[in-house]
């Protein structure tokens, strides 16, 4: 398992990161190191709110139990999953993976010292699980959409912050995207608000069951694709 980034206290080298990623969305690197930034960063994090969104996860009875098992994905074996049946989640995850090039270990993993930190982990490490299991593309419409889904199921502000960077871009360099990445925004929202909750989900014992079958157990059946969609990959 090798890891591509790791956060940097830079704040020269942070502050261009930002700007390269509100010029370009699809600058995974930056968009990676402003991210990893704003969890890690002492200063930053009582802005992104872990350890109030780790409370009211804590509180809500759907998701409370998680806090107590505390599952992590952990190694994937994409080759692995991609040999399991047709249509099952590991399968369309593995397949997904393989087909965009996506790195699953990208990010640093984050140790579990508080509620917070195991927020933190746990989200950053199932992001394309969300992708799957939701449907929202890769694409810029579709993470403009996950990261609706996000503020919607867990009330962090991380998401605002992603939002804010993704409005800038749209304003300053891709004023004709503005209603494709509205709907996603409210596309993902919606979602967020009628799903059941993925988080505290213990994907790795998962794996081999239907996709279609996981998606009617937290309410999304009926999910529209939202970019290009990976839900026909099913």
């Amino acid at each position: 398992m090798e890891t591509v980034h790791k956060p940097t206290r830079n704040p020269i080298r942070i502050a261009a990161a930002a700007w390269r990623l509100v010029r370009d969305l699809s600058r995974t690197e930056d968009a990676t190191l402003v991210e990893m930034t704003f969890m890690k960063s002492r200063m930053l994090r009582k802005y992104a709110r872990w350890n109030e969104a780790a409370r009211a996860l804590r509180a809500d009875p759907r998701t409370r139990d998680a806090f107590e098992r505390r599952p992590r994905l952990g190694a994937i074996d994409i080759e692995a999953l991609s040999r399991l049946p047709v249509g099952t989640l590991g399968q369309v995850f593995g397949a997904h993976l393989t087909a965009n090039g996506l790195n699953p270990y990208i990010f640093e993993p984050i140790e579990d010292h508080s509620d917070g930190d195991y927020v933190m982990g746990h989200l950053l490490e199932t992001h394309d699980v969300w992708h799957i299991v939701t449907g929202l593309s890769t694409d810029v419409p579709g993470e403009f959409a996950i990261v609706a889904f996000y503020a919607a199921q867990t009330g962090l502000t991380t998401s605002s912050m992603l939002l804010t960077i993704g409005f800038a871009n749209t304003t300053l360099f891709a004023p004709d995207e503005l209603r494709a990445r509205m709907n996603g925004v409210a596309k993902g929202w919606t979602l967020g608000v009628r799903a059941q909750p993925l988080f505290g989900t213990d994907w790795n014992s998962l794996w081999g069951v239907p996709l279609r079958e996981i998606r009617a157990r937290f309410g999304l059946s009926d999910a529209t694709d939202t970019g290009n969609g990976i839900r026909a990959v099913a």
